[in-house]
């Protein structure tokens, strides 16, 4: 008789059940030596007989929240009287400059600042921008003064760092809004052939943000370049003769036009040129600068790096705008609506006035600083100097000349920052959710230390005599009532944005600044 053949059972012994091993289970199963279908935090298994479920800890690796580089705090940010300067010189002057109209000056003078107090990129950002200002302006003058095209490039160098990380959208444009001026400042002032990578630079930043909201608060919204304005005769009899640029029956070497893609690249740079000059008539002389480059298109942009004739004759238009940007006199929107002539009130040169009231410093003594102190110098170049006359000329020379002379004598300093931190804490009086910030003490404490540090003063002219109203009225008791009788109503309102009960304040504040 033969055997039964074992062949069949060895292969039915060799038959291996498919499954997946739990190599990430909990420790609990893996001791019991069961299956863990590794659930977590209590795995089933676990949860079922009630026992406690232990989990191998992971490796720092395993944990993507370990990859990311912690946060460090940023550095602080050095205040000193150069700082100080600096800040003034913005309200006074550089804010001014950026454009016409009176109601985004209003913007750029007193909400910018305010916003960059509590954030670092666009306070360095805006510092640059006033550094390179200043750079300009005191250019040809022999002195030892401060190198203002390298601390320029120092706080500009320090926004980029802080920009990565750098949270509030708002703020976030703003300082890219610098970034640009800076950008084009420096570029043209080095040489011409530069105005080619500017305007290429300018169209990689903006016209990546066309389309979308830029700002979330509302107060903000008239800093957005892309707002649609209607056409005008000044504009089309200025850009008239562009349209045959594109216009293959009148322009002369109508080859290159055969290209529909070409023909059309021609017309949409000439277009946006005619956004660009409207906003240049209508006191949007910033916003015209960038927005020609933000919308003229990829295909404009590579016939004007090709230096194609009529691209370069675009661009000639564009470089007239630019030059007459300080010449043009605005167009308000009234008067632009209806189609009358917009006269406005004649100002003095503001380069003649700044350097008529420069004066060159010494090293000052230290003084110690901090973002409040730039908040207090701000406050009083805007505000405080204009409650004490409403004369445009005695509030122009307390607003400019009086700081100036405060950086080399700590005790005027000390007594100007008294003056406008009670000015402030007047304003904030009866707020609820006001600053933090207790300004009254904060002007108490500035005037122990002008009166400490007035017996050392040398320079007669920062001295206290009786018609001086800066230390007259900072030496004596400040808790008095004899400057709040020049401030507005103090029941509502915050240094924190336009309007409350500063709006009328900031009014008459940016037509004084704007009559130096």
């Amino acid at each position: 008789m033969s055997t039964p053949s074992t062949s069949g059972l060895d292969s039915a012994k060799r038959v291996i059940r498919l499954h997946v091993k739990s190599r990430t289970g909990c420790i609990t199963c893996k001791k019991r030596r069961i299956k863990c279908d590794e659930t977590e935090p209590k795995c089933n298994h676990c949860l079922w007989r009630n026992i406690e479920c232990v989990w191998k800890k992971t490796k720092s690796t395993d944990n993507p929240a370990s990859l990311a580089k912690p946060l460090s705090a940023p550095r602080p940010i050095p205040i000193n009287i150069t700082s100080l300067r600096l800040i003034h010189h913005f309200a006074v002057a550089s804010a001014s400059t950026y454009c016409s109209d009176p109601e985004y000056t209003d913007i750029i003078t007193i909400a910018i600042p305010q916003i960059s107090w509590y954030h670092p990129h666009l306070l360095h950002a805006m510092l640059s921008c006033t550094a390179l200002h200043l750079g300009r302006l005191y250019s040809n003058l022999n002195s030892n003064e401060t190198n203002w095209i390298s601390l320029a490039s120092a706080h500009r160098k320090a926004a980029i760092a802080a920009f990565p990380s750098a949270m509030n959208l708002d703020a976030k444009f703003i300082t890219v809004g610098f970034f640009s001026v800076y950008t084009i400042s420096s570029s043209l002032s080095s040489s011409p052939e530069n105005i080619f990578s500017m305007v290429t630079s300018l169209h990689n930043v903006w016209s990546a943000l066309r389309g979308r909201r830029m700002y979330e608060d509302d107060s903000l919204k008239d800093l957005d370049p892309f707002v649609a304005y209607s056409g005008s005769e000044a504009v089309s009899k200025a850009l008239g003769p562009l349209q045959h640029i594109y216009d293959p029956s009148q322009a002369l070497e109508p080859e290159e036009l055969l290209d529909s893609g070409i023909r059309e690249a021609y017309r949409v740079g000439v277009g946006a040129l005619y956004v660009a000059y409207q906003l240049n008539l209508t006191g949007f002389e910033s916003k015209a600068v960038v927005v020609w480059p933000a919308l003229f298109g990829k295909w404009f942009l590579a016939l004007l790096n090709a230096r194609k004739q009529r691209a370069l004759v675009v661009l000639y238009f564009y470089a007239i705008m630019l030059r007459d940007c300080d010449e043009t006199k605005p167009i308000c929107h009234n008067c632009f609506r209806r189609g009358i002539d917009c006269v406005w009130k004649k100002k003095k040169n503001l380069r003649e006035a700044t350097l008529a009231l420069y004066k060159p410093l010494t090293i000052p003594p230290p003084v110690t600083m901090d973002i409040t102190s730039l908040r207090i110098i701000h406050h009083f170049s805007l505000s405080t100097s204009a409650a004490f006359c409403s004369d445009p000329a005695y509030s122009a020379t307390t607003a400019i000349a009086v700081p100036q002379l405060a950086w080399g004598n700590p005790h005027l300093l000390h007594a100007i920052s008294s003056i406008a931190a009670l000015h402030l804490s007047r304003l904030h009086s009866g707020i609820p959710d006001s600053d933090s910030t207790n300004w009254s003490a904060l002007a108490s404490s500035h005037r122990r230390a002008a009166i400490a540090a007035l017996p050392n003063a040398t320079d007669p002219d920062a001295n206290s005599h009786p018609e001086d109203p800066l230390l007259g009225l900072s030496l004596t008791n400040n808790q008095s009532c004899s400057f709040g009788c020049s401030l507005p109503n103090t029941s509502t309102g915050s240094d924190r944005g336009i309007g409350g009960s500063e709006e009328r304040v900031s009014r008459k504040i940016n037509w004084v600044t704007r009559t130096i």
